[in-house]
């Protein structure tokens, strides 16, 4: 699991989120089309996630354990946090996905037997309306279309 949010698609969609984010310059400028590949890929790993939680889930061995309490815990709040700001920018309505989302953060904040961290952002939250906001100002520089009226994040 750890891997397949770490590596590969999944890597290359959190550097361009996490570029726009924090930093200067992508290496090129991504399009629409870039920023929504990679909304739609974190969503993704976010559901294979989800996926390899439930095939886990019975297991009882020390390892997994401590894997999903502890070094899943923050490369997933991370990857959720950028899948709902993007999905917020873009104005992607997709409940379904949504919905989706949270059944796999309730599923696996219900194994951390109290240690797990929350991982579904507080997009009510001024720290997230913050990001928001910065996220899509600069979308809006390089062209790409955000929705800015006050609909929820």
């Amino acid at each position: 699991m750890l891997s397949d949010l770490t590596s590969g698609e999944v890597e290359e969609a959190r550097h361009l989120v996490g570029t726009l984010r924090y930093g200067s310059s992508v290496g090129h400028e991504p399009t629409e089309q870039d920023v929504t590949r990679a909304c739609y890929r974190l969503i993704w790993a976010i559901e294979r996630t989800g996926a390899a939680t439930l095939a886990i889930e019975g297991l009882d061995i020390a390892v997994v354990k401590d894997a999903r309490t502890t070094q899943l815990q923050w490369h997933l709040a991370e990857i959720i946090r950028n899948a709902e700001l993007l999905s917020a920018a873009l104005a992607i309505d997709d409940d379904m996905a949504a919905a989706r989302r949270e059944e796999i953060v309730a599923q696996f904040e219900s194994w951390g037997n109290g240690k797990s961290k929350k991982l579904q952002p507080n997009v009510d939250s001024d720290d997230f309306r913050n990001d928001l906001v910065k996220l899509k100002t600069r979308l809006s520089v390089l062209g790409i279309p955000v929705r800015w009226d006050n609909a929820r994040p």
